[in-house]
Order: C-alpha cells, then structure tokens, then sequence
C-alpha cells in the first residue's frame, strides 16, 4: 500500500453530552448538547468515515487506506452513560471513555436510566437529568456490549498549587474543585450536583494560588497563617460586588509579605513523595480500573493535557501501549502516542457553522493547503 495514499485517524474528544448547559456549574464549558453530539455522528457518516476502536488505530499506527476516526471521551461524567451509550449502539459506532478512579460513584449501585428508556417511553427527558459520574457497574455494562471501552484518566485528576502567585480568591461560583478537592477528596464525584454545599467547604477569601497539573508538580501547601489572614480581610466583603482584579489586589497586600520572607507555603511535597504519589496516579489507577472490569488497560489520557517525560515512560513502563500527546509535548512518532485529538467547542451555538470549522480544521490536519488558507483566514485553529 502506497504510504501516500494513507490518511491520518482523526481522534475526537468530547467530555460532557447532555440534553442542557448546566448554567450554575462553573464548568459548564465542557458541555456539548445531545443533538450537537448526534450531528457529529451523522457527518462522519455522511462524509463516509468509519469509526474504529482505540486499540485498532493504534495497531495501524493511526493510519488507513480508507478515512476513519475514534471518538474519546474525557472525566467519565454519568451522561456517557444515559446520552453517549445508546447512540454509539444506535449508530454501531466504538467509543472510549477515560476514567478518573477517585471520580467513580462506587456508593452508588444502582444503573440511571438512559436515552433507550426515553426512547421506548418509559422515561421523560426530565428523568435522564442527572448531574455525576460513572459507576462500575455502568462501566461494566458498557464494556459487555462490546460498544464502549473505558480507559485511564489517572486517579485523581487534581491540579495543585505549585507557586507563590495569587491567582484568585475563592468567592461566590468560582472555579474551586482543585482546591476543595485537596481537602475533601471525598466529595469530588458530588461537586456538580451539589455545587453549592461543595463551594461552602471553603471560606470566600481563601487565596487560589498558581497551579499545574497532577503529575508536573509537587504540591505545595499553603501557610495556615497567611490563609486564615486573607479570609480575615474578606470578611465584611460584599461579594454581589465582586471584581476579581480588585480582590486580588486586596488579598496581595498580605500575600507580598509572605512572599518576601519566603514563606507562602509551609510544606512543599519532597521529590520522594511525588514519586509515591505519582505511582498511584498512573500505575494504581490502572490496577483499580483492571480489578474492576476484570481485563487490560491500554490508554491513559492526561487530563488537562498535561505530561512530560517522566510521567510518560513510568506510563508506558506500567503497560500502557500509549497515552495522550496533550499541548506541551510534539512528536511525529505515535507508536506510544495517542495523536492530537480534535473538539470543537462552538458546536452548541451553530452546528453548521461548527461542523463546516471542524472540517475544516480536519482537513487541515490532513495536509489540504486550501483548509489551512481558510483556518488562517478564520481564525479557526483551536477553536
């Protein structure tokens, strides 16, 4: 076969799909509506692409005679389940999911009720509204149909403080799971539904420092002393007012002293540390998510994108056969690489405006010098 006439699998990511935006969730950009999702599945038939596993692309390292494409699916949300699933059966299409260990509702036993018991009436919309993650017993479920593969996700999808700049306060809707999740890691998989009591474990006023990525950094606890003093000056705060610029500004008058006598953290995670923790990040998460579904894990996807060197080789060294490339890592090779993944978050707003951006951001990839005018012309790369 004619290498040259080989074309690239194009590898899409989604995370939530749900029947709505959820408004009061601070994350609620990762939402794709159902019927934007289901015309995504209707272009790549219309426009003839077959879609194939993981597994199956990566053993032609990513490349076929014919246009094909996987479709991932990051987090784990419970909507995989009730929206995902049934139209991946529907359109006898193969799918992934890449699941977080600590983000599996292991107390909840029951299975939800899906798209097939509204389709076959015995469900309103209404009822399939459900704001959480996966079970195992869902997971399993899925794997039996033969339609869906869940893969890793690390276990804890965290992000930890890892310098001494104030990025924010906490206040009223802010971005806090990462925060909140370091001291209550218990109550991460409840953190959309129950959005508000989860907000309140923290006092308005705790400083949000800089952060990265599970597995780039140690993770830095900040001083007892400069939290409670920060909060202490948010007290009388009106948060209805709220401007980040402003209480930034505010909380750096006491953040600056700190920071001059070096002492914004009181404990940093020793390199030894990092390492025990990041052997459970990847190789524990890959032992949990195999114990429970009873085969072999075979694809880690980073979350946030992040990885390096190190958390890859220990990755490929625990027995993954690849993991996601993410945007600080470029390579050519992809024998251990899961290649760049495409989403295009402007669906919900038109969908043939956002299907026609994607094709074009598709072809582009391929090589077409026609599509990398029309992106440049756009503006389309990354959105």
């Amino acid at each position: 076969m004619d290498f040259k006439e080989m074309k690239k699998t194009i590898v899409f990511y989604y995370h939530s799909i749900s029947q709505r935006i959820k408004n009061d969730w601070s994350r609620k950009y990762l939402t794709l509506e159902v019927n934007a999702f289901e015309a995504l599945l209707k272009y790549l038939i219309n426009n003839k692409y077959k879609v194939i596993s993981l597994e199956e692309a990566h053993a032609n390292n990513w490349n076929f005679k014919e246009k094909t494409a996987c479709l991932t699916f990051d987090d784990g949300f419970a909507d995989f389940y009730i929206y995902v699933y049934p139209l991946l059966k529907k359109y006898k299409m193969p799918g992934t999911v890449f699941v977080s260990t600590e983000f599996v509702e292991d107390y909840r036993k029951e299975t939800l009720p899906t798209l097939q018991d509204y389709w076959a009436g015995n469900k309103n919309m209404k009822e399939l509204d459900y704001w959480g993650y996966l079970n195992w017993e869902e997971m399993r479920l899925m794997e039996k149909s033969g339609w869906v593969k869940v893969e890793s996700h690390t276990a804890t999808h965290m992000k930890y403080s890892s310098g001494p700049i104030l990025k924010d306060v906490h206040h009223p809707g802010s971005n806090c799971l990462y925060p909140v999740g370091l001291l209550y890691p218990e109550l991460k998989t409840k953190y959309i539904r129950e959005s508000e009591a989860f907000e309140r474990k923290l006092s308005y006023g705790y400083p949000f420092f800089e952060e990265k990525s599970a597995v780039l950094t140690p993770i830095h606890f900040p001083n007892s002393d400069l939290i409670k003093e920060v909060i202490e000056i948010f007290k009388d705060y009106n948060w209805a007012n709220y401007e980040k610029t402003k209480a930034v500004a505010l909380a750096e008058n006491i953040v600056k002293q700190y920071r001059q006598n070096d002492n914004v953290f009181e404990k940093i995670e020793s390199k030894e540390e990092m390492e025990k923790r990041l052997h459970y990040e990847i190789v524990e998460s890959k032992n949990i998510l195999e114990k429970n579904l009873e085969r072999p894990i075979s694809f880690l996807c980073w979350p946030h994108g992040d990885n390096d060197k190190k958390s890859h080789d220990m990755a490929i060294k625990a027995g993954f056969l690849a993991t996601s490339l993410g945007s600080k890592v470029q390579t050519n090779d992809f024998s251990d690489r899961i290649p760049p993944r495409f989403q295009n978050k402007l669906i919900n707003n038109s969908i043939r405006l956002g299907l026609f951006k994607m094709d074009m951001k598709i072809k582009e990839y391929q090589g077409a010098p026609f599509a990398k005018f029309i992106s440049k012309v756009y503006k389309l790369k990354g959105k």
